[in-house]
């Protein structure tokens, strides 16, 4: 039987034998085969469909380097290939590993329908032990999603992973690297730091987010397409997805199972689960019961274990530094009413907060006499992307008053000078 060992040959067909056809997929025809020579074990061949193009030639060469890097009892061996001449044309590539009698996972919800919560967390639970080995091995997939995983057997408890094209090891020679041109990862979930030109391209938590789109679609039949969507809503909380979710998952597991999805489908990396194992160990606490009752520390815990997860920290943070920016123009206009001896009262109103902006609407009116405000000054504080933008609006035009940083927020001189000069525009135009 050949092996890894054996000298490279020009065509699959010199050494095996076909059994039948499996499916292949855009990038590859897949046989069931045997050798020619002897035995009549059955192996998984794969040829590559696009011969003469270098790029594609180049990622069947990193699945074997993959495949042989990696020794895990869910990831398929090789057992014959010829990539090594992935630089000669006249070596028509394939590859041969361990045939895993199954069905893709995404062959099996399509044909037979989606799985109980409790099947698909258990899934997920051993699809994650395979990328946390992965990337102990300094391995990211990159491409995680239905079709690259099989079911062993048809048993969604036993899961292989397969399919290494687009993996990532630091290990590999920079011309054996994807263009930074080209977007990576798959219509099944598609993120931001496997686009085009991204810093974060070799990122393992990308797979641990795969993972997380893995098991909606488990029990939804759903995929996530992509974590935020026209409408500013993540996967979960789609209506359809919503609505597939309450019908088959109880609302004690739930709400639970939504908390996991909230820091999965982060935008942010930083905001999402940081590691395998993390997710995995949420993942089997959740298909523990919860105790009918818990004492005051019990409770406490759980509370810290939700306020302190990234994205939580993340977001109080922003609400923080925007009341914070209203909060500095409210005490300069408490100053200016001071500063100008009593001659003026303060006025406010409309005070607005959401997750991403605080806004409030103030003004300065005489007291010797006073009438209701016509032009209020509209003062807004909001996060845009990894900025701090406070705005102020009178008569309908709008001038910002600070942008900086979120990680260096600095309310100057300069921040007050502006803040100032509104309220005396406004003040003027009043007398």
């Amino acid at each position: 039987m050949p092996s890894e060992q054996a000298p490279p040959v020009k065509r699959w067909t010199d050494r095996w034998v076909s059994i039948f056809d499996e499916t292949g997929g855009g990038q590859s025809e897949a046989k069931i085969v045997r050798p020619r020579a002897d035995g009549d074990v059955a192996r998984f061949l794969k040829i590559l469909r696009h011969q003469s193009d270098a790029l594609r030639r180049n990622r069947m060469y990193r699945e074997v380097a993959a495949y042989r890097t990696l020794n895990h009892p869910a990831i398929p061996k090789v057992i014959d290939t010829n990539v090594e001449k992935y630089e000669d044309t006249s070596y028509k590539l394939y590859l041969v590993t361990e045939w895993i009698k199954g069905t893709t996972l995404e062959r099996t919800i399509e044909e037979n329908g989606v799985f109980s919560y409790e099947v698909a967390i258990q899934l997920v639970i051993r699809l994650l032990d395979i990328v946390e080995y992965c990337h102990a091995n300094d391995t990211v997939h990159r491409d995680i999603k239905p079709d690259n995983v099989i079911l062993n057997d048809g048993d969604p408890t036993a899961p292989f992973l397969i399919d290494f094209g687009l993996s990532f090891n630091k290990e590999d020679p920079p011309a054996i690297g994807t263009p930074s041109e080209e977007e990576l990862g798959n219509r099944f979930c598609r993120l931001p730091e496997l686009s085009a030109s991204s810093r974060a391209r070799r990122d393992p938590r990308s797979d641990v987010t795969f993972c997380a789109g893995i098991l909606l679609y488990s029990i939804t039949g759903f995929t996530p397409a992509v974590l935020i969507d026209e409408n500013g809503t993540m996967p979960h909380q789609r209506q359809n997805i919503r609505q597939a979710l309450r019908d088959t998952v109880p609302q004690e597991i739930l709400s639970r199972l939504q908390l996991l999805f909230d820091r999965a489908f982060q935008n942010n990396l930083s905001l999402r689960w940081q590691s395998a194992s993390t997710f995995n160990r949420e993942l089997t606490l959740l298909m523990q019961p919860e105790a009918d009752s818990e004492d005051y520390d019990a409770l406490r815990e759980r509370v810290h274990a939700h306020v302190d997860q990234p994205h939580v920290q993340a977001a109080t943070r922003v609400q923080i530094l925007v009341g914070n920016a209203l909060q500095r123009i409210t005490s300069i206009h408490d100053q200016i009413r001071d500063d100008e001896g009593g001659q003026f009262e303060t006025n406010q109103t409309a005070y607005h907060r959401t997750s991403d902006y605080a806004e409030t609407m103030l003004g300065l009116t005489t007291v010797a006499n006073p009438r209701p405000l016509e032009n209020w000054i509209r003062f807004r504080a909001e996060v845009v992307g990894n900025e701090m933008v406070v705005s102020a609006s009178y008569k309908d035009s709008t001038s910002i008053l600070l942008r900086t940083a979120l990680d260096d927020v600095v309310f100057d001189s300069e921040f007050e000078r502006r803040v100032r000069t509104i309220f005396y525009q406004q003040i003027a135009d009043m007398l």
